[in-house]
Order: structure tokens, then C-alpha cells, then sequence
């Protein structure tokens, strides 16, 4: 089997913050409800573990200019909207799709209500940082902290703050631009999904970023933009063959959350050179062609 050989050290999330994930449990009792709305199950990925060796790997076997699908011996596989939205728990149906717009940095600051001046300069770029971010939206103390910083309420900043964390999460999570950065096109977009006239949805949107940076990634590109975590359990999901289907996993609702404890019952490869053979001798025997909850 002939695989891409021209692939270099990609750069990809291999690492949660524990900023994010001391911010996550900071809101969390407060606005958990609110931003699983929108989010699905997404948030447990603070919990996954990444497998790097893996997915350049699999990026070897992506074929972007012929069929756009994982091409191995005698067969091809290729992610769906519908497995996507099973795993994250977002709904497809009756949703329209979001996609980014374009910010001013000047835009930005003004939708969290922070003051200009100085702090231009740290998003004129279209980038934020995500400890700048932390700072004044992740602690409950946060506002008397740098209440000069802001031109707004505590109100209207209470009000934000799950916007803002959801901003932070999906920057850095899903579609990470620029390594400890969070992109801030990305602000709209959120403010839309909390307060806009319509039901919307990120799944096309997440999978078609997966897709732009595998293909990117193949003809030599070095950083992953997409959600190399969700493409993960994607993998995985189906390279683990069930033997019989469980009725008990068919209907469990968080698949990113159970995805540890269903893998744990399969004796798959623990390093790079265990991958790469099972990969180059994967037949289409082995693989498991339908997930358990995915119909039709």
C-alpha cells in the first residue's frame, strides 16, 4: 500500500490548557445548560487525550484530489455530517449553518465592552490571547479585577461571559488558528448562536475545516486547523470492530465522554510504529462500517 510520504511535523492541539479547563470549571455550575445548547458534548473534549502519531498518520492516507476520503487497501472512509453530529450531540435537522465573519479589532473589544486604547494593539491582527481572554472573563473575580479595563456593567458583563468562554473553547479547540491564540472572527459568530432570530448550527462548519486541513496537511502544510480531537474519535470509533452491537452503547448520549470507556475493551496499537503497521495492512473486513447510533 502507497501512502503520502511528503508530510512534515505538523503542529496540532496536543494539549488542553489548564487555563481552559480551570475556566470551563469556573462557569460551569453557572452556565453549563446555556452553552451545552449549543455546544452539544464538545466541552468534554478538555478531557481527551490526543493522539498526534495518529493523525499524521491517517493524513498519509488522505487522498484531496482525487475521491477527498481515507484511501487504504480495498476500501475508502470518509467522515459525514450525520457521524459528526452523533458524536457531538448537535442536531443537523431544521438548522441553518454558521460560519465566521470577519472583526475589526476595534469590533471585537467593543462587543466584550472593553475600552479601546492600548488594548488595540493586542487584536489588530485578528488574534487574541487566550490568557488575555482568561483574565477578564475567566474568574468570578475578574470584573473588580479590571473594572477600568471595561466601559459595561458587571450586569452586562455577567451576561458575556459564557460568550466569551465559548469564543475561547472554540478557538482553541475546534478551530485553532494560531498556536495559544483564538481567532477572534469567531466572536459574532457565538454572539449569533446565543441571540440570533434562528436556529443554527457549527457541525458543517467544524467538518468542513476537518476537511480543508487534512487536504491542506497532505501537499505539505504544517499546522493542523481543524479539530484534530473530533477526527480522533472518528478514527478510532470506527477501527474499533464491534463484535455485537450493545444496546446500552447504542443509546448512550455522550459519545465523547464514553468514547474512553468503549476503547477500553479493544487492544489497539500504543505507539507510532504499532499504528503505522496496522494502518498499512487495514483491510475492509475489519472495519466498523456503521457506528452503533448513526441510522440510515
Amino acid at each position: 500500500m502507497q501512502i503520502n510520504q511528503n508530510i512534515p511535523d505538523i503542529r496540532m492541539m496536543t494539549e488542553v490548557p489548564q487555563t481552559l479547563k480551570e475556566w470551563w470549571g469556573n462557569i460551569r455550575v453557572a452556565y453549563e445548560n446555556e452553552i451545552m445548547s449549543h455546544l452539544g458534548s464538545l466541552t468534554d473534549l478538555l478531557n481527551v487525550e490526543a493522539n498526534k502519531s495518529l493523525i499524521i498518520l491517517m493524513i498519509k492516507f488522505w487522498q484531496p484530489t482525487t475521491t477527498v476520503t481515507f484511501q487504504f487497501i480495498d476500501f475508502e472512509i470518509t467522515p459525514t455530517l450525520e457521524e459528526l453530529s452523533q458524536i457531538v450531540d448537535l442536531q443537523l435537522a431544521g438548522r441553518v449553518p454558521l460560519a465566521p465573519s470577519t472583526t475589526l479589532g476595534i469590533n471585537f473589544l467593543q462587543s466584550l465592552g472593553l475600552k479601546v486604547g492600548q488594548c488595540l494593539r493586542r487584536v489588530d491582527e485578528g488574534w487574541v490571547r487566550l490568557d488575555y481572554m482568561f483574565k477578564r472573563f475567566g474568574r468570578q473575580d475578574s470584573y473588580d479585577r479590571f473594572h477600568k479595563k471595561f466601559f459595561i456593567s458587571r450586569v452586562d458583563w455577567e451576561r458575556l461571559r459564557a460568550i466569551v468562554f465559548m469564543t475561547a473553547f472554540l478557538g482553541f479547540m475546534i478551530f485553532p488558528k494560531k498556536k495559544g491564540c483564538v481567532d477572534i472572527n469567531l466572536l459574532h459568530m457565538v454572539i449569533f448562536m446565543f441571540r440570533g432570530p434562528i436556529r443554527v448550527t457549527i457541525v458543517p462548519m467544524i467538518l468542513a475545516e476537518i476537511f480543508r486541513s487534512l487536504s491542506l496537511c497532505s501537499r505539505g502544510y504544517d499546522y493542523f486547523k481543524g479539530s484534530n480531537l473530533l477526527l480522533q474519535i472518528w478514527v478510532l470509533e470506527h477501527f474499533y470492530q464491534r463484535h455485537a452491537e450493545n444496546g446500552a452503547e447504542v443509546v448512550l448520549r455522550n459519545k465523547i465522554k464514553s468514547h474512553a470507556m468503549r476503547l477500553s475493551m479493544w487492544d489497539a496499537p500504543n505507539d507510532e510504529d504499532g499504528w503505522r503497521i496496522f494502518l498499512t495492512h487495514f483491510t475492509g473486513n475489519r472495519i466498523q462500517w456503521r457506528l452503533p447510533w448513526v441510522h440510515g
